[in-house]
């Protein structure tokens, strides 16, 4: 519907696959409607990656009856699309009767709009199949992974260094005027004899 209260036709294709509805810019144009910055990455075959920088609101009305969410009917005949209607309209917009033109052609179904064609492209000869299913065969392994690190085992048995971390921290940590955490820096009495002449040395480094 235009701004002002008029209609245009425009050509519909309907995307089960798509999660939003899509305008082409020209379209948006002859509507004359307000469009509003965007910064949206959309995601295509082969994960191309087109930006859409605009976003707006239409209002989209069969011309065969109330429905208001109208393409050409003339399906078969080359045009550009000026529309696409994803996964939030579609199914919303087909109705229950379908018609088979026989084996190996398309279906027509019946929608708010009129019969749209349903079926696969036809092709000479295909030497690759296409699915877009994406699958993780050690899921059940990395979320069993997840879960260990983020779990806490209760009565977990601690070795003596790890004791000896957390009595240290305990005895020794106090909390700062800026709010941060001090603690000593921890010693292991049998190592200090290879620490050897070093807090001379250390003395003599200028700013100590």
């Amino acid at each position: 519907m235009h701004s002002n209260g008029s209609y245009i036709l425009a050509r519909a294709l309907l995307d089960c696959a798509s999660e939003a509805n899509f305008v082409t810019e020209s379209l948006a144009q002859r509507l004359c409607s307000k469009r509003t910055p965007a910064n949206i990455d959309v995601y295509g075959i082969s994960q191309s990656v087109k930006k859409v920088k605009h976003k707006t609101n239409i209002t989209v009305s069969s011309r065969l009856g109330s429905y208001t969410t109208s393409p050409y009917p003339k399906f078969n005949i080359a045009h550009d699309i000026d529309l696409i209607i994803g996964i939030k309209n579609f199914f919303s917009i087909l109705e229950n009767e379908q018609l088979t033109l026989g084996s190996g052609l398309p279906v027509l179904r019946k929608t708010v709009f009129g019969y749209v064609v349903a079926g696969e492209a036809m092709e000479k000869s295909a030497s690759t199949v296409v699915c877009n299913v994406s699958s993780i065969d050690n899921l059940e392994s990395i979320v069993r992974k997840f879960w260990e690190v983020e779990s806490f085992e209760k009565g977990k048995v601690l070795s003596l260094e790890e004791l000896y971390c957390e009595n240290h921290f305990r005895e020794t940590h106090q909390r700062a005027p800026d709010g941060r955490y001090v603690v000593r820096l921890p010693i292991r009495e049998e190592m200090l004899d290879s620490l050897g002449e070093s807090f001379k040395i250390a003395e003599q480094i200028p700013g100590n």
